[in-house]
């Protein structure tokens, strides 16, 4: 009897603080998420591909500077850095929260996102974002979850933000 699932891929968008490329890796590098993990039709991946090339195009490039530090998880375990402010990060997560919904994106966590997404950089093995450090994201990557023996993470694709967009034109 043939599975009657629809099979799914485990998503992820973020933008890397430092330079990545397309490929399989243990975990991501220091990064912001901008859309938590999700889930997609595997038949569905390659629009929300073209939808996130056109809308990037769109969103201007991040700036972040490292805040306070917080804990987050249900148990705290999580060191995160807030950013002092939060306004071009809220919005590239809105419209790509959006966009992932649009798509037929089932997120894992809605809980956070929306009105109650709090921007944020976790510590990592290779760092994070340091107080008052400050960084320009210029791309967003779409992350995959994989079961491999090279890792268990992949960057999809890389896309360019656009110098075009302003939160005055919405």
């Amino acid at each position: 009897m043939a599975d009657r699932r629809e099979k799914r891929s485990q998503l992820i968008i973020l933008s890397c603080l430092d330079a990545v490329e397309p490929g399989v890796m243990r975990r991501f590098p220091r990064h912001l998420t901008l859309v938590p993990w999700f889930s997609l039709p595997l038949d569905g991946i390659d629009g929300l591909k073209s939808a996130l090339a056109s809308t990037a195009r769109r969103l201007a490039p991040i700036e972040l500077t490292g805040g306070d530090e917080a804990c987050f998880g249900e148990t705290g375990e999580a060191r995160v850095r807030l950013l002092q402010d939060a306004t071009l990060a809220k919005l590239a997560h809105l419209t790509l929260f959006r966009l992932v919904e649009e798509h037929g994106g089932h997120l894992r966590s809605p809980q956070f996102c929306g009105a109650n997404y709090v921007p944020h950089v976790t510590l990592q093995e290779d760092g994070w974002l340091e107080y008052h450090e400050s960084r320009r994201l210029n791309r967003i990557q779409l992350g995959q979850a994989v079961d491999s023996a090279h890792g268990g993470r992949r960057i999809v694709d890389n896309y360019k933000l656009g110098e075009s967009w302003h939160p005055s034109k919405g």
